[in-house]
C-alpha cells in the first residue's frame, strides 16, 4: 500500500464512514490477498471514496480521464493508484494497465456502467469488466452502492450528508473464454449480481 493512500485511510476515511453514516455488508466475501476485481454500482462521484471501504487493501481505480486533466489533481490520483481511462472508446492503454494491476495480484476498482447513472436499475454493462476477468483469470466481486445518489445526484455540486450503505456480493468466477459469446454472457451475470447487490444495499440505505 503506497504512502498516500495510506495517509488517507486512517485521515479521510474515517471521515467519510462518520458524515455519511457508512455500513459495510459482508465484507469477507473480498479475498484478504490475490488479485480481484471490485465492480461497483455508480450513482455519484463519492463513491470511489467510500468503495475502498470495503476492504483494507488498497484498491486501484480506473477513473475517467476528465479527472487527470488538472496536473496536481493528476498527481494525487496516481499516487493513489488510479489510472485514466477514456469513455466511449475503446483505451488499449487503460486496459493494459489495468491487466498489470491484476498480474500484481492487486486490487482492481471499476464501474461496469461505464459513467453515473440515475435510478434503480442496473442496465448496459461494458464488457471490458468480463474481459478483464477473463485475461487475467480472476473473480469479479459486485458491490452495490446505495444512498450514493441521494448525495451528490449526477448533474449536481451540492453534497448532503445522507446515510450509505455497501454490500458486497460473492465473487463471480471469470468466463471460460474472453471469446465474445462468452463475455456477452458473463456481462449479463455481472449486471444480475450487480443488480441484486445494489437492491439490497439501497433497502438498508
Amino acid at each position: 500500500m503506497g504512502t498516500t493512500y495510506r495517509i488517507g485511510r486512517f485521515t479521510v476515511a474515517p471521515l467519510v464512514r462518520a458524515l455519511f453514516r457508512v455500513r459495510v455488508f459482508d465484507a469477507a466475501r473480498i479475498p484478504e490477498e490475490g488479485a480481484v476485481i471490485l465492480a461497483g454500482s455508480h450513482r455519484s462521484n463519492l463513491e470511489s471514496v467510500v468503495l475502498p471501504l470495503v476492504t483494507r487493501r488498497q484498491v486501484n481505480f480506473m477513473a475517467k480521464r476528465e479527472f487527470f486533466d488538472y496536473r496536481p489533481a493528476a498527481i494525487l490520483f496516481r499516487h493513489l493508484g488510479a489510472f485514466p481511462v477514456a469513455r466511449g472508446e475503446p483505451d488499449r492503454h487503460a486496459l493494459s494497465r489495468a491487466v498489470e494491476v491484476l498480474a500484481a495480484g492487486a486490487v482492481l476498482g471499476i464501474y461496469p456502467e461505464g459513467t453515473r447513472r440515475s435510478g434503480d436499475k442496473i442496465a448496459d454493462l461494458h464488457r471490458g469488466t468480463s474481459w478483464l476477468s477473463a485475461k487475467a483469470g480472476v473473480p469479479i466481486v459486485p458491490v452495490g452502492i446505495g444512498g450514493s445518489e441521494g448525495v451528490q445526484p449526477k448533474g449536481s455540486k451540492t453534497v448532503r450528508l445522507v446515510p450509505v450503505t455497501l454490500q458486497c456480493g460473492p465473487p463471480v468466477p471469470p468466463p471460460s473464454s474472453p471469446a465474445r459469446v462468452d463475455l456477452e454472457e458473463h456481462t449479463e451475470l455481472v449486471r444480475a449480481a450487480l443488480q441484486d447487490v445494489f437492491d439490497r444495499a439501497c433497502s438498508r440505505s
